[in-house]
């Protein structure tokens, strides 16, 4: 289990990330902006989402790891919360599967350290929460800016992936805390990810989800899973564009020239610490 921290819901502060790899979107349902009445949800508290990849055939054009994220949290609960913590736990897999059989898992391949653990830091006096409302999690603060190379959620540790899958998963389940101390998680019916989809919803930005086109979709654990996996029936689609309200930002595997250039820059570095 990977455990993250994140300095506030709206805003987040930019980390740099490590290695050579160059972060880029991998899928983004947030641009343009649907508003928040394009962001309705079913109140499940697990939600999947497939998405297909660029498998790795020549560098450049493959995904070693998953570095950000910007998602949409809903508060369809029946009634205003007000909250002392908040978590995030996101299960990421290699694989999709096209299984005809509905009672299979709907992803396979998970990766290592499954769920990564997002904890909020929130302002004095908790995170008060409308019933009906969704708040966004994003560097940009509002779903109308053009994205940049980071997510509102940046991985200090990015999860790895397989370079040659060509379809990768996500299970999302958002966890409230109303103890004083704010450390006491529970999953709370209704607070959950926010969805997009139907007739005025527009094409994605970036990437695909997987499922049929034109309006292929995301899972939700109507089957009643909390295992951090969901079943093929449990897959959904609300019209035109369906998914996740979300945003992946991912690590590219560089091109050659650049695995050259950052050699290069690394030998200068050691030359000028031997020298020094």
């Amino acid at each position: 289990m990977r455990k993250l921290a994140l300095s506030s819901i709206v805003a987040a502060t930019t980390l740099t990330l490590a290695g050579v790899s160059n972060a880029a979107v991998l899928f983004d349902a947030m641009t343009p902006s649907v508003g928040a009445g394009g962001a309705p949800n079913t109140g499940n508290s697990f939600m999947g989402q497939g998405l297909i990849t660029p498998a790795f055939t020549t560098p450049g054009a493959g995904y070693s790891s998953i570095s950000g994220l910007d998602i949409a949290l809903v508060n369809n609960s029946g009634a205003a919360l007000t909250l002392t913590g908040l978590r995030l736990n996101i299960w990421t897999y290699n694989g999709v599967s096209t299984s005809a059989t509905v009672s299979d898992p709907q992803f396979t391949n998970p990766v290592a350290g499954n769920p990564a653990v997002v904890d909020f830091t929130l302002a004095a006096g908790g995170l008060a929460l409308g019933n009906n409302t969704f708040s966004l999690v994003a560097a940009a603060g509002v779903t109308t800016a053009a994205p940049g190379t980071t997510g509102g959620i940046n991985f200090t540790t990015p999860i790895p992936i397989d370079p040659n899958s060509t379809a990768i998963g996500f299970v999302f389940n958002w966890q409230g805390a109303t103890d004083p101390a704010g450390t006491v998680f529970n999953t709370i019916p209704g607070l959950t990810t926010g969805i997009r989809g139907g007739a005025a919803a527009p094409a994605f930005a970036a990437g695909t989800p997987t499922g049929l086109a034109p309006n292929f979709g995301y899972n939700r654990n109507a089957s009643g899973l909390t295992t951090g996996n969901l079943l093929i029936s449990d897959g959904r689609q609300i019209g035109l564009n369906s998914s996740l309200y979300i945003r992946v930002y991912g690590d590219v595997i560089p091109e050659p020239t650049s695995l050259t250039l950052a050699a290069v820059a690394g030998a200068m570095v050691l030359r000028r610490k031997r020298k020094a």
